[in-house]
């Protein structure tokens, strides 16, 4: 989105583009906080990192919308925390030596199921040999970074997190014949940004032939939120735009990871080779720079009527235009 695109979007906020930071520390200022504008905020400005903890606290039910209740909110945060910690070590008994994302998805487990000892048991049994668990460490680990360790506030913006956009993890956890359909919209989405691109149609063609299926390569990508491909400061962006209420972001960001490593496809002589190539080549990619790329197509797509050409994104994603949405219930349900 262009310069002009941008002040005119940050106009409607009130907002002049030298004042964001003030804007950001007025917004979380008032009594009681605006959510919608904290949404609009996350959309189109990066959010200092000082301010962002709390801005996604806010924005994911973590702290109330009304600033003098937050001393006792954090009050009760913090027992209700030392709790949990304790009731998961008691749960889930280790060496002492675990690290620190293992135990908030433990608590996490736990605090999902604190009413139903049969169905904790049954997770205990098999949540570390479930590839949920992989990703959840991903998501868990990351959490950490992203606060620098504040372990409290990493583990509420984790559970909240899940709860507010893969609430039936557990429940596909359990049950091996319930199909988890939570990312399904995102590759509907993606494959049609790959259809609409300069080079998705041969991607997508070359899959076909050798029977790879796109939630296949990006399946662990959006359970994990890009937080098993991803470092932080990626993440923080992405993230910041889902938290705004956009969730077709996914699709444009895993559909520039999957052309920057479309090299994996080009030797590839079977599915094996698809799936092992793509680890080693998102491992070599620059993870900003596609970001920046998914991030790019995302706001043009937004930008629709308003720019008549798209930005420049380079030879990778050239070409991906048009307003995306998400796919209808309807379209999710078609084969």
């Amino acid at each position: 989105m262009n310069r002009d695109v941008r002040k005119a979007y940050y106009g409607t906020l009130g907002v002049q583009v030298v004042e964001i930071l003030p804007q950001v520390e007025s917004s979380l200022a008032e009594e009681v906080l605006d959510v919608e504008k904290l949404q609009k905020l996350c959309l189109w400005v990066r959010i200092p990192h000082i301010y962002r903890v709390t801005v996604w606290k806010a924005l994911l039910g973590v702290i109330p919308t009304i600033r003098e209740l937050w001393p006792f909110a954090e009050e009760q945060k913090l027992v209700q925390y030392t709790m949990l910690r304790k009731a998961a070590f008691l749960a889930f008994p280790s060496n002492g030596d675990e690290p620190e994302e293992h135990t908030m998805v433990n608590m996490f487990i736990l605090q999902c199921n604190l009413k139903s000892p049969r169905r904790l048991r049954k997770l205990k049994e098999i949540s570390s040999r479930h590839p949920a668990f992989d990703n959840l460490l991903h998501l868990a680990r990351s959490f950490l970074l992203v606060v620098e360790r504040q372990n409290e506030s990493a583990y509420f913006l984790f559970s909240h997190f899940l709860l507010n956009n893969h609430p039936d993890i557990l429940n596909v956890v359990l049950d091996s014949r319930r199909r988890d359909l939570s990312i399904r919209p995102y590759v509907i989405t993606m494959d049609r940004l790959l259809q609409q691109s300069s080079q998705g149609p041969q991607i997508l063609d070359k899959m076909r032939s050798l029977g790879v299926k796109l939630e296949e390569l990006s399946g662990s990508w959006f359970h994990s939120y890009f937080s098993s491909i991803m470092p932080p400061d990626c993440l923080e962006r992405i993230w910041d735009i889902l938290l705004g209420g956009q969730p077709t972001i996914m699709a444009h960001v895993a559909t520039a990871v999957l052309v920057a490593a479309r090299r994996a496809l080009e030797d590839a002589k079977s599915k094996a080779d698809v799936l092992d190539g793509m680890v080693k080549h998102i491992a070599l990619i620059d993870m900003a720079g596609v970001t920046q790329t998914g991030i790019q197509t995302w706001e043009f797509s937004m930008g629709v009527g308003i720019e008549k050409s798209p930005p420049n994104l380079g030879p990778n994603v050239s070409g991906v235009l048009g307003s995306q949405l998400l796919p209808s219930p309807e379209e999710q349900d078609s084969p």
